[in-house]
């Protein structure tokens, strides 16, 4: 609301009182403690929805490649569960070591490193990995990401995980 005085000269003059500011600066205040905690979250999410997906890709382009060249390729992850990492070897022959973004592991894993054969199914028993992220410290985003037998990799999202 503006408000008009008279300076001592007779002009009027234009501004704000100070608890007009007061109750502006409050309302953006409160808009601020809803926002950037949502904020955060959403980039956690991301960070954890982003290194799900390519540890997703990175399997297919694999069986791709183990196809196409007709030659097996194997992803292995870098260390015994929980790893923050996995490799694999590239169209080229060159191994790619991949790090997953902090906070982000690879939490359990059955059957691997998985070996994808030139036909693309599954050398062995099918495997599974947990991609997982903690947003809080009560709640994560879990990926479940299962190679079959066929080589089909698939993967769900529990985005309530404790």
């Amino acid at each position: 609301m503006m408000r008009e005085a008279k300076g001592s000269s007779g002009r009027s003059q234009h501004g704000v009182t100070l608890p007009e500011m007061l109750v502006v600066l409050a309302i953006a205040g409160m808009f601020l403690l809803i926002a950037v905690p949502a904020g955060v979250n959403y980039v956690r999410s991301a960070r954890i929805r982003t290194a799900a997906d390519v540890f997703v890709k990175d399997l297919q382009a694999s069986r791709y490649v183990a196809v196409t060249m007709r030659q097996p390729r194997t992803v292995s992850l870098g260390s015994t569960p929980p790893a923050a990492s996995y490799q694999f070897i590239d169209v080229k022959g060159n191994t790619h070591v991949v790090d997953l973004p902090v906070g982000v592991t690879v939490e359990t894993a059955t059957n691997f490193p998985v070996t994808f054969t030139v036909l693309g199914a599954l050398q062995g028993a099918p495997a599974t990995a947990t991609v997982m992220g903690r947003l809080t410290p009560t709640r994560s985003h879990v990926y479940t990401v299962t190679v079959g037998a066929t080589g089909k990799v698939s993967y769900v999202v529990d985005r309530n995980a404790p």
